[in-house]
């Protein structure tokens, strides 16, 4: 991926010491996958962004110490409006979707969690003009599983794929 002017500091060589000029969003990055992936963009130098829903504060602190100093940002949004989900995306040129459900909770089902949540984040991405996107999905992922979950991850990749055809699956 390259340099992107969206960045707001100097850039640098890359490493947790300086700044890569890459600028991530990492949605899900409270997750089991998604803390190992904001560690990864952390030690390289990328400034993350983190996005959060408004009561899970406390569940992203641990996150800040994965980069230096003002690297790990973490931002408050809702799923649900799309104006919140453009402003996590502002100054990114990555995109990278983390969240998944494996089952269905008061708030959300597998569907939403999985094909709903995905494809407005798909959305508010190619509108904001990011660079590269990425999709987490499943090896599994089958819309012919018997696993509603693994249905739910290929029904999501594919309409990602729709929206952004250069999506990394």
């Amino acid at each position: 991926t390259t340099i992107s002017s969206r960045s707001l500091y100097a850039h640098g060589p890359g490493g947790r010491s300086s700044v890569s000029g890459l600028v991530t969003t990492i949605f899900g990055s409270s997750g089991f996958l998604g803390r190992a992936v904001v560690n990864k963009f952390g030690r390289e130098g990328t400034q993350v962004i983190c996005p959060y829903r408004f009561y899970q504060e406390e569940n992203m602190r641990h996150l800040k110490v994965m980069g230096d100093l003002g690297q790990i940002n973490i931002v408050n949004f809702d799923v649900h409006d799309k104006e919140s989900i453009l402003k996590t995306m502002e100054h990114s040129n990555v995109v990278i979707n983390c969240i998944g459900s494996f089952s269905d909770t008061s708030n959300y089902s597998i569907e939403d969690g999985n094909v709903s949540v995905s494809t407005w984040i798909a959305e508010c991405a190619k509108e904001m003009g990011i660079e590269r996107f990425v999709q987490m999905s499943s090896a599994n992922a089958d819309v012919n599983s018997s696993s509603r979950w693994f249905r739910s991850k290929a029904t999501a990749d594919a309409a990602v794929r729709k929206l952004i055809p250069s999506a990394t699956l």
